[in-house]
Formats: structure tokens, sequence, C-alpha cells
């Protein structure tokens, strides 16, 4: 079971956290502002489970937005760059139609 952010005291009428006030033998009233998402179960404020494992890597993958006309659907990686290529050499401005997320796909995930 996961740890309480914090308890309600229905005797105090008010939340506290598992911390010891230093000059009393009561619990810190909770102070910090509530999470945006959470849950309560027999008067504790849970937080909610995660979805999958919590993972200790700070790397991420962005991709782009599908477009209702991918122009890479269906091409290789190596036949995308290549057009990219050509197309930046006579436009300045690679495909003019910004990343296909069919590629970017096959790139990540071959």
């Amino acid at each position: 079971m996961q740890k309480p952010i914090a308890t309600w005291n229905p005797a105090n009428q008010f939340w506290e956290t598992d911390q010891a006030d230093l000059f009393s033998e009561h619990s810190e009233p909770y102070s910090a502002t509530f999470p945006t998402s959470g849950m309560t179960r027999s008067g504790q404020l849970l937080p909610l489970p995660l979805s999958a494992p919590a993972t200790d890597e700070s790397g991420y993958s962005l991709l782009p937005t599908p477009a209702v006309n991918d122009m890479g659907d269906g091409k290789t990686v190596a036949w995308w760059d290549e057009w990219t290529s050509k197309m930046k050499a006579k436009t300045g401005n690679g495909n003019g139609h910004g990343n296909s997320l069919a590629i970017e796909a096959k790139r990540h995930y071959p």
C-alpha cells in the first residue's frame, strides 16, 4: 500500500501529515497544496497508483503529430532521407511538409 500524503483528523477537523509536531505529541497539519490528482480512502489522502512502473530514465522521444496525408507513408527511411535532401537543396526548406510520422516511427522502432 502506498504511503498516505495526509490523514484526516476528525477530532480536529483538518488533514495532518505523519510527522510529529516539535512542540506537541500531535501530528503536523498538512499545509502543502493538495495534488491535482489523488484519492481518499478510509480518511487517507493517497497518490494515484502509477499506470506503469516508474523508470529512472531521463530521455524522451517526441514523434510528429500525425497528418491527414502522411507523405512518408509506404516509403523507406533511406528513400525519405534522400528525397528530403533533394528538396532541401532545391527549395532550401527541407521537404516543406514537416516530418513524417510513418518514417519517424520506422526510424525509432525498426
